[in-house]
């Protein structure tokens, strides 16, 4: 049986393994494999067992306690069960130096799905005009990603650019906040025109509740600071069952410093937990470590030094609104994931889609404005009017109009691993693309007796955002060291395949977890073994 080595354990280097499991190969996946705190674990497992009527008030304050909501300036940082251990930082054996925000990387067993939500939209051809490919390319991995996978989704308006790709959609709920938002939108905003505004029920992978199934969502008021049920889809729960079924060779506490072609082989240099350097032989790899870290090993092995690469990434803005009328449904008897996904463009500044996820409960404002189930009096009656009048929208821009990043890599004078160096490429249209669809969205609301309240208005112009790619972008015809071809394989190379968001030429505004996977998964299916 051919050798095959798939570098991370994130949502595209799952969404390749099961591809080349399927094709009767067991891959050996190579990963660092941080997992959340044995202390937080226990008590996650425990909370799972009951229902959410019966926790504990303390183990709800332990892992629910988000101090990502008690952030300033910029856009709060999203924990997972209290911990931010899913986010990735300088190591002895990857070095980084960050001038401005850190960079969005991972070390964490799953990826960035150890914490995400777990919102998902495929993209529209007309925000990937300058790929190699298109929707025609992705569309049957688009339902084979989605029918391995809970999946909560309905045919609607936004389904006239947006397919489902399922034909076993379920939606989360069939009534709820979005019923209220929509039939509003559907009123005051009705769609003229689908090109330029578009919205529907948001899509998830997400179990849903269904009455018929004993397992669904519990509504418990905590999904965006992690599900305690696991409800919400995770790479490393799909890593787990390939490891129980023995389909795959699971080697966590390791980084991968280089990447080398031989004769027709690849000798991958690792570094493992006690800090030795190692190299193994495959006969092929792919390489889904997370836009930085891929980027990374690619520059390592290329001896890319001193030499600017540019990392896209998306521009976010979260705006609170208010709605006269009061949102259905009391905290935290609820589900706090997006509810209403809307798109729409502005035309002086790009035909790109602008993203937006509505969110009418919210535990981050809850927490913000102090909201206790325990405290009583009038100051506690007013938060909860607050909170209950308040929709908190999660909006992106694609990054043909943000602000991006640029990686460079430094020698190192001795045997120890090279530096990677960040900067943040702050540009006067990243603030005029947040003025503008800031504006523009406010238009919007208007008409449908929704109100921005822009003294709260932030952006990640400052912090950063986690959308990112592009460094190792695919081609036609590769002609940089760092371009790669149709089949993610860096110029010069035959063995060597990278699969995540790297290779994506743009970064669309639209959620692009989904289209990395389906990538992912064409590349492993395509490439011939």
């Amino acid at each position: 049986m051919l050798k095959i080595a798939i570098v991370g354990s994130g949502l595209t280097a799952i969404s390749a393994a099961k591809v080349l499991v399927k094709r009767g190969i067991k891959p050996t996946i190579l990963d660092f494999g941080n997992e959340l705190d044995s202390e937080r674990l226990l008590c996650v497992k425990k909370m799972s067992s009951l229902e959410p009527s019966y926790w504990n008030k303390k183990d709800m304050k332990f892992i629910y306690n988000n101090s990502a909501s008690h952030g300033s300036g910029s856009l709060p940082r999203k924990y997972a069960f209290g911990s931010d251990f899913f986010y990735g930082s300088s190591v002895i054996s990857a070095p980084i130096e960050c001038h401005g925000p850190p960079l969005p990387l991972s070390y964490a067993k799953g990826g960035f799905s150890a914490g995400w939500g777990g919102s998902v939209l495929p993209v529209d051809d007309n925000d990937i005009g300058s790929w190699p490919i298109n929707n025609a390319h992705l569309e049957k991995y688009y339902k084979m990603i989605l029918s391995d996978v809970p999946y909560s989704a309905t045919t609607d308006d936004l389904s006239r650019v947006f397919p489902t790709y399922s034909n076993k959609v379920i939606a989360q709920n069939s009534i709820g906040p979005h019923t209220d938002i929509l039939n509003d939108f559907k009123k005051l905003i009705p769609i003229k025109d689908a090109s330029k505004l578009i919205y529907g029920k948001s899509r998830l992978l997400v179990k849903g509740y269904n009455p018929y199934k004993e397992s669904g969502c519990k509504y418990c008021g905590y999904c965006m600071s992690g599900c305690v049920y696991g409800y919400i889809y995770k790479a490393a729960n799909d890593l787990d069952n390939l490891i129980a079924l023995n389909l795959v060779k699971y080697v966590p506490g390791v980084i991968v410093n280089s990447v080398d072609e031989v004769s027709k082989k690849v000798n991958i240099s690792i570094i493992d937990k006690h800090k030795k350097q190692k190299k193994i032989e495959f006969d092929r790899v792919f390489i889904g470590a997370g836009a930085v870290n891929s980027t990374r090993i690619i520059m390592q092995s290329k001896k890319i030094y001193n030499k600017k690469i540019e990392l896209l990434s998306t521009l976010s803005f979260v705006v609170p609104i208010f709605r006269f009328k009061k949102i259905p449904g009391i905290w935290p008897n609820v589900s706090t994931q997006p509810s209403v996904f809307m798109e729409y463009k502005v035309n002086t500044l790009s035909n790109h889609w602008i993203h937006v996820q509505l969110s009418p409960h919210n535990e981050f404002l809850y927490e913000k404005l102090g909201i206790d189930d325990d405290c009583k009096g009038v100051v506690q009656l007013i938060k909860r009017w607050i909170a209950s009048h308040t929709i908190i929208a999660l909006c992106n821009i694609s990054s043909d109009s943000s602000d991006n990043y640029t990686l460079s890599l430094k020698k190192s004078l001795k045997d120890s691993p090279s530096m990677l160096v960040s900067r943040r490429k702050i540009n006067i249209r990243a603030y005029y693309a947040v003025a503008i669809s800031v504006l523009k969205f406010f238009y919007i609301l208007l008409k449908s007796r929704y109100f921005v309240i822009f003294p709260f208005v932030k952006s990640s112009i400052k912090s950063g955002s986690y959308h990112v790619g592009g460094s190792l972008p695919m081609k036609k015809k590769v002609e940089h060291e760092n371009d790669t071809d149709l089949l993610g394989r860096p110029k010069g190379w035959n063995y060597i395949h990278v699969i995540d968001s790297s290779v994506l030429p743009s970064i669309p505004a639209t959620t692009i977890g989904l289209v990395s996977m389906a990538n992912a998964a064409r590349i492993a299916d395509q490439v011939e073994l």
